[in-house]
């Protein structure tokens, strides 16, 4: 009889392990095909390796589904689903059949009874047999579409092996803990949301995770190497800057979870550029507009081949005007025909030319004029020649006389000897030392001076103070401009390309090659206002970073102590206040409206620790458990006692009515009188030996036999009373330890 000590299991039969040998050594696949039920008869069947047959079969089906085990590959998962018609049985055995018709498999299972659907509770059921094989890669894993149906779970299982996975609430924008409930994107995210984790440090913890009060865990349609393909798109439902917008896994190969990297790049969804008609725009390698802008200047559109405004205006400048023309410099023109007689212009050699033909044809008499061109060289301006070869020679002087008279030769030098008089000396080899220096270091070293270093103040040197301020990149650029386009090495700007346009920033940049916006870049953004965060990025080959926050040594939420009366920088009180949502976006992601939702829209309360002592969360440990994160708990004392002394009071006593019971009674005779025997009381006249007249015996009672008397009774209701105990008070207002009062602030 089944009961719980009831084992069920499958094993292979002899005729399997057999065949499986077979495959595995000679490499061939193995084909199981079938599976079939039975009732074993009604009894508790125990598989046997030397079965070739069920006991009692009473269905065998070709197999809905043969897989290997996702969780261990040596297992085997044959399946088969029993459609609602079919029934009227009890299962009690399983069996698996080759193509050959062979059973290869057997296995109990605890009696289960398959109902007809005219039994009024007929249901589709699914049969599984789970086989350990020695080599799953032999099994020909290989099912007829035509006979299957397909289960809840197969469909759940396909499904999740799509590239398209369910959206998920939010995405991560940097590292988070893969634990707790926190806020994400500036969501409050709940127990059981799904969420897109891809900034991990270890790209290979990103994936798809579901939100848990403890540590996270992977959603169940990304928690295995099947379901995770690359290429597979998830969209976002919300959040300041990743809501609606889609992911795509953009690793290579197939993917091993917690192994293998996991890469997320945005698939499409808003880039920042807002609706309207632009000039010029940057587009990523998925076509997407990412910058867009209007330029009105030649260099915003990057053209190189044309002439700016300046450069058209200056050209213009050179030209003379078509009326009346004003020449200047040696302009030169077209040398018109001999004899041309109309408005074109007369050049020089034009002229030269018809006087020369003048000449030349002048008669004989006038030969005079003839000669005396070929004296001037045929120089038309002969007097403007000789002028301007006179003016070029030096003017008569005593002093180049005097010079001319020396005889120059080597390693000598001319010094004045008077007016006008002048003499050689020879050169000594200090002196062609001294004038063959090439430097003041040079010259000082042959005079025998020690080279000294000294320095001057930029104001002594002309012009280097103002030379300096002109420089580019010293100055501050124009403000407001888009740090992505921004030419100038610092600028101050709050534009949307910013860590966070609500604030200005000061932000320089370092260029690699041109200063120029297509240049690979770099920039550091220090706050401006409000504040004195610092953030990192660069460009390489036209793409940004994501800014990243360097000040990040102390996380938004921690909580410090001061002994000062401010929060310091960084930081604020925790006093309850309500902040902004926007303006404190890291803290908020952190806290969330744990400690109070402000005006449920814009704004957040900071915890309000003033005047209260901290207690560590329990954190699953169990000594103070049932407490959520940011809950208060009020004062309470540990249960004891007080031992108290009452004074003595109150004395008194109570009357007792009561009746001795009678007990002990008894007597002692003894007497005193005459002799004789006479009765006791008797009287005698006269005793032998005595005078008439002595006197009766007289009985005496003497003390003996002392005893007690045992005496009940009801004593008097009388004396009743009560004591008042008072325990003296101790203590104040409140429990506590020794302390000392510090400001408590925390970090935004």
């Amino acid at each position: 009889m089944v009961d719980q000590t009831s084992q069920f299991y499958a094993i292979l039969t002899n005729v399997g392990a057999a065949k499986q040998a077979n495959a595995d050594a000679l490499g061939i696949p193995w084909k199981i095909t079938q599976m079939g039920v039975g009732d074993a008869n009604g009894t508790d069947p125990t598989p046997n390796a030397t079965q070739t047959s069920l006991i009692n079969e009473w269905r065998r089906a070709p197999l809905n589904q043969l897989k290997v085990d996702d969780k261990n590959s040596a297992v085997i998962v044959a399946e088969q689903v029993i459609p609602a018609e079919v029934g009227g049985r009890w299962i009690r055995e399983i069996a698996l059949y080759d193509a050959d018709g062979d059973m290869i498999a057997v296995a109990n299972c605890a009696p289960t009874y398959k109902p007809l659907l005219s039994q009024g509770s007929g249901r589709t059921q699914v049969v599984r047999m789970n086989l350990i094989v020695s080599s799953a890669s032999n099994v020909q894993l290989k099912i007829d579409p035509a006979v299957v149906l397909a289960t809840r779970e197969w469909v759940t299982e396909e499904l999740a092996r799509q590239d398209f996975k369910h959206s998920v609430l939010v995405a991560t924008t940097g590292p988070i803990t893969l634990s707790g409930v926190q806020t994400i994107d500036g969501v409050a995210l709940t127990v059981g949301a799904r969420v897109l984790v891809k900034d991990q440090a270890a790209a290979k913890n990103n994936g798809l995770y579901v939100v848990a009060g403890g540590a996270w865990t992977r959603c169940r349609d990304a928690d295995t190497d099947a379901k995770v393909t690359p290429g597979m798109l998830v969209p976002v439902e919300k959040g300041q800057i990743n809501g609606d917008t889609s992911w795509q896994l953009v690793s290579d190969g197939p993917v091993n979870l917690d192994v293998s990297t996991q890469v997320y790049e945005m698939a499409f969804g808003p880039t920042g550029v807002v609706a309207g008609t632009y000039r010029s725009v940057s587009v990523d390698k998925y076509g997407r507009v990412i910058a867009a802008s209007n330029p009105t200047t030649v260099a915003g559109y990057g053209l190189l081949d044309v002439y700016t405004k300046p450069q058209v205006d200056a050209a213009f400048s050179l030209k003379a005007d078509l009326n009346s023309p004003s020449l200047v410099g040696t302009p030169s023109a077209p040398t018109a025909a001999k004899g041309t007689n109309n408005q074109q212009l007369a050049t020089t050699a034009f002229v030269q030319g018809a006087v020369a033909a003048v000449v030349d044809s002048a008669p004989e008499a006038l030969n005079t004029l003839q000669e005396l061109a070929k004296a001037l060289a045929n120089d038309p301006d002969f007097a403007t020649t000789m002028t301007t070869e006179l003016a070029a020679k030096q003017a008569r002087s005593e002093i180049l006389t005097g010079l001319s008279a020396l005889t120059i030769s080597p390693d000598k030098f001319i010094y004045s000897t008077g007016v006008d008089s002048f003499s050689l000396a020879s050169l000594s080899p200090f002196v062609r030392d001294l004038l063959g220096s090439i430097d003041a270091v040079a010259v000082r070293a042959n005079v025998g001076a020690a080279a000294t270093v000294h320095g001057h103040g930029v104001n002594d040197v002309a012009g280097l103070s103002e030379a300096l301020n002109a420089a580019r990149g010293l100055a501050q650029g124009i403000e407001n401009q888009d740090p992505n386009l921004a030419s100038d090495h610092v600028i101050v700007t709050n534009h949307i390309n910013t860590p966070n346009p609500l604030y200005y920033w000061h932000i320089t940049t370092t260029f690699y090659g041109l200063v120029a916006t297509t240049s690979n870049r770099a920039q550091l953004a220090i706050q401006y206002n409000d504040g004195n965060a610092v953030y990192a990025r660069s460009a390489y080959a036209g793409q940004w970073t994501n800014w990243a926050r360097l000040d990040t040594g102390v996380p938004a939420g921690t909580v410090i102590y001061t002994a000062g009366s401010a929060a310091p920088p960084g930081f604020l009180k925790a006093n309850g206040a309500a902040v902004g949502r926007a303006a404190y976006a890291e803290l908020y992601a952190q806290i969330g409206t744990n400690y109070g939702a402000g005006d449920g829209v814009t704004t957040f309360n900071v915890p309000d620790l003033r005047a209260e002592f901290i207690r560590g969360l329990d954190d699953g440990r169990g000594v103070d458990s049932a407490r959520l994160r940011g809950s208060v708990q009020m004062s309470q004392n540990l249960a004891h006692s007080h031992a108290v002394t009452v004074a003595a009071s109150g004395s008194h006593t109570h009357n007792l009515s009561a009746v001795a019971s009678s007990a002990g009674a008894h007597s002692h005779a003894a007497g005193i009188g005459g002799f004789g025997n006479i009765a006791v009381g008797s009287a005698a006249n006269s005793i032998a030996g005595n005078d008439s007249g002595v006197a009766a015996w007289q009985p005496l009672n003497l003390s003996a036999g002392e005893h007690t008397h045992s005496v009940s009774g009801t004593a008097l209701g009388s004396g009743d009373h009560s004591h008042l105990v008072t325990v003296a008070a101790d203590g104040g207002s409140e429990g506590r330890p020794r302390n000392i009062a510090l400001l408590a602030c925390i970090k935004y």
